[in-house]
């Protein structure tokens, strides 16, 4: 069985300052939540290819970037075939001066069964919204605007 997890927040910064911030993996620290710590990867912003190293809870868990466009998409894929593996994926939209992230995550393996599907799907989703609340929140720390032009 397969799940799917999804969950978006609405960010009021440009497309191009979200993706920027998002995908520099040596400023994660400030701003991932504890259950999902980053231990080890690239010393500058994520690019197609790299593998890098988080801790989910007490286990480190190693990923590697499995989708990257510039300003549109960063994804990654981890996890254990028989226990829970999963390609977690974020989509990037411009609204306006704002920026709009879809988490979509699909997670397969035992933990995916019936049995427990349903709280897995929930607690993934969950997890995802409160990852995306805390970069926002450390975005509009860092992120100063352009004035505008008169």
């Amino acid at each position: 069985m397969t799940i799917f997890a999804t969950a978006q927040l609405d960010i009021d910064a440009p497309l191009a300052t979200v993706f920027a911030h998002f995908i520099d993996f040596p400023r994660w620290g400030q701003w991932m939540p504890a259950i999902f710590t980053p231990i080890a990867g690239p010393e500058r912003a994520f690019r197609a290819g790299d593998s890098f190293k988080v801790r989910i809870g007490k286990l480190p868990v190693p990923l590697s970037v499995v989708s990257f466009r510039q300003d549109a998409e960063f994804g990654w894929r981890g996890g254990s075939r028989l226990v829970i593996e999963g390609v977690h994926t974020f989509k990037f939209e411009a609204l306006g001066g704002k920026t709009r992230i879809r988490s979509e995550e699909t997670l397969s393996g035992l933990l995916a069964l019936n049995l427990f599907a349903e709280k897995v799907r929930a607690d993934a989703s969950a997890q995802a919204l409160v990852l995306m609340e805390r970069f926002a929140i450390y975005l509009s720390r860092t992120y100063v605007p352009e004035p505008l032009s008169a």
